[in-house]
């Protein structure tokens, strides 16, 4: 496992690795398959590759999860001819036809409909549907879940009670700690609340929350995940309706894929051992990013091996796909599942930032409890630039609002180019395709032209927007409403006073 920080080379520690295996062994490059997270890094990889070896890449096997399940459905048809003869992915509108029906089942009273919208959380439910595939939970798997968290309900309730009948003071302390810890150690509670309460109590006790946090804390998480629970057995009903309507219909989604090859990696070991034998090598990129259905395959392909040829890079620190299932604890997992024989390595130089940029992030991110570094003794992930020393200090604006935000930002940008810096070379980063839509009207104002990264909607854009207005007054010269819009537009060039 090769843990490796922003801008240390990681794609390029890949695409060395698979060299070197080509170079000193006898594997054929058809027997090496490599596992990225986007098409993208797919693509990267294989020029980086093709750069290094020569025409023998295109042999080695590069592709995202999805693509690697697609091929493997496509060479095998016969294992999965009850989920793809005449099956069609998909699509949004008939997904949100499909989910609207199911939520029409529903008594009125059900905590999946809303009394004002029937369908409000329409857009949950569908979020929430792909990310139970996405941590590889079947509709049974799902109920037994539910039954937990039921079970843990009923067996925390009267700790609920005894910590709300004692005041937080010094004096009563222990008697609060120790009512969890009895908590934490009944061998009933499933081992997913064990782990959560046990967080709760570690905080405490290293001084990160105070006693009354520590009381809130588990009351709100017992509380909260009762009164949950009913939505929670409606979406399973709903869950399962899903996934026969998709069924009877001849549909798929496209997690499906995933949990198809699952399915049948499982169940067919002569597929599994084709498989086996076929990926001597198996290495993945971005590893921090891999949810629990890819993990799982992972799993699948290195089954009964207990010392499997696996190389894995990530970093705990990018994990920039938790809205898409993706797992950090997977990393930890495979620290813990391989340690008497896993070879753990640290890259350290950074090849893309100054000193100060490293030393900077790395103060801002270490207080982020659920870093590797937690959990793995003696692990130093610290970066050290290769770069020369940026002595210019790190600039901070606080705004009070975002518009004050937007107009430092482009007021800073015109001074910049009035100064002789070219346009070109300035860059705004902004989290959301969204953010930037507040910010475009300052940069107009300032006469500063833009790049957006981000596709748009050209008929969303300012000045659509006002053309569509000047038309709207043409073919109503008599509303005045709108004529004090159009008269505001700077192509009009009509001076406020």
């Amino acid at each position: 496992m090769v843990i490796a920080g922003a801008g240390t080379g990681k794609t390029q520690t890949i695409a060395l690795r698979i060299g070197k295996i080509l170079q000193e062994t006898q594997v054929n490059p058809s027997n090496i398959l490599c596992l990225t997270f986007t098409e993208n890094a797919a693509l990267n990889m294989r020029e980086r590759l093709l750069n290094l070896i020569g025409p023998s890449s295109y042999s080695v096997r590069i592709a995202t999860f999805h693509a690697f399940c697609n091929s493997v459905i496509k060479d095998h048809p016969e294992y999965f001819l009850k989920s793809t003869v005449e099956s069609e992915a998909i699509d949004d509108i008939t997904q949100i036809e499909i989910v609207r029906s199911l939520i029409d089942k529903f008594l009125s009273e059900s905590p999946l409909k809303n009394l004002n919208f029937t369908y409000f959380y329409q857009k949950d439910i569908i979020s929430t549907l792909s990310t139970l595939k996405k941590e590889n939970i079947s509709p049974a798997r799902f109920e037994e879940l539910i039954k937990y968290a039921a079970d843990f309900v009923t067996l925390s309730s009267p700790v609920v009670d005894k910590l709300q009948s004692i005041r937080a003071t010094p004096k009563t302390a222990t008697d609060i700690t120790t009512l969890i810890s009895l908590l934490i150690s009944n061998s009933k509670i499933n081992p997913l609340y064990q782990v959560r309460l046990q967080y709760f109590l570690t905080l405490y006790q290293s001084e990160a929350s105070t006693l009354s946090e520590l009381k809130k804390n588990v009351k709100d998480f017992i509380e909260n995940l009762n009164s949950s629970l009913p939505k929670l057995r409606d979406l399973s009903i709903l869950y399962k309706s899903y996934q026969k309507t998709l069924l009877d219909r001849g549909l798929y989604d496209y997690e499906d894929m995933i949990l198809w090859v699952i399915l049948a990696l499982q169940t067919q070991p002569e597929l599994l051992s084709q498989y086996q034998e076929l990926y001597q090598y198996l290495l993945v990129d971005e590893f921090q990013d891999t949810n629990s259905a890819q993990m799982e395959i992972l799993n699948l392909l290195t089954k009964n091996q207990t010392n499997p040829n696996l190389f894995v890079v990530g970093d705990d620190d990018q994990s920039i796909y938790r809205f898409q299932g993706a797992s950090v604890e997977n990393v930890y997992s495979f620290y813990q599942k391989y340690q008497q024989n896993l070879k753990l390595i640290v890259l350290k130089n950074n090849y893309r930032s100054h000193q100060l940029i490293l030393d900077s992030s790395e103060d801002v991110i270490n207080h982020n409890q659920s870093r590797i570094t937690q959990y793995i003794g003696n692990l130093d992930k610290s970066l050290k630039s290769v770069s020369t020393y940026d002595p210019d200090p790190i600039n901070l604006f606080a705004a009070n609002s975002n518009v004050e935000e937007n107009y430092w930002v482009s007021n800073k940008i015109k001074k910049l180019v009035d100064s002789g810096i070219t346009p070109k070379n300035i860059a705004i980063l902004y989290r959301n395709n969204a953010d930037i839509n507040d910010l475009v009207p300052f940069l107009s104002h300032h006469h500063l032209h833009y790049l957006r990264s981000d596709a748009i909607n050209i008929l969303e854009t300012p000045e659509i927007q006002q053309l569509l207005t000047l038309l709207k007054y043409l073919a109503s010269p008599d509303d005045s409403t709108i004529l004090f819009h159009v008269l505001s537009f700077n192509f009009i060039n009509l001076s406020s006073l």
